[in-house]
């Protein structure tokens, strides 16, 4: 005879999903959040946003489970979620992190090189202070 353990996982995108489109709240979700959290059901988030966006998404939302950035880009996996580290992570900042495709630094030394062939036609989000970055998006400087 053969036992099946079935273990559901809810993946959810954060923005117009999880999230309001207009408001960034997550007030309609948090009963459903709330009873998935008390029957064991992990929520990964899932989105376009950068780690540092999430992880005050997470804090808010009191999720303590892994979570998927910049459009797959990196799953983050608290240390310690599973019993050992999975293959071909690395350790940062109490995570575990598989990244799917080259770092940060490197995709923003090729913007710097494209900024010195085609110099005025765009700008990054690194090379701006916070307030514009809020001005140019609507997210508080918190979000």
């Amino acid at each position: 005879m053969t036992i099946t353990i079935k273990k559901w996982l809810v993946f959810s995108d954060l923005d117009g999903s999880l999230l309001d489109h207009d408001s960034y709240s997550h007030q309609a979700a948090d009963e459903l959040l709330l009873e998935l959290e008390q029957d064991h059901v992990p929520v990964i988030l899932t989105t376009s946003k950068t780690r540092a966006e999430v992880l005050s998404i997470r804090a808010e939302l009191n999720n303590q489970h892994p979570f998927i950035i910049e459009n797959g880009a990196a799953v983050f996996i608290p240390q310690g979620y599973f019993s050992t580290k999975p293959e071909g992570c690395f350790e940062l900042d109490g995570f575990w992190i598989y990244q799917f495709c080259e770092t940060h630094n490197h995709w923003l030394s090729i913007l710097e090189k494209a900024k010195e062939i085609f110099p005025f036609s765009f700008s990054h989000f690194a090379a701006m202070k916070e307030e514009v970055i809020s001005q140019l998006t609507g997210l508080s400087l918190i979000q």
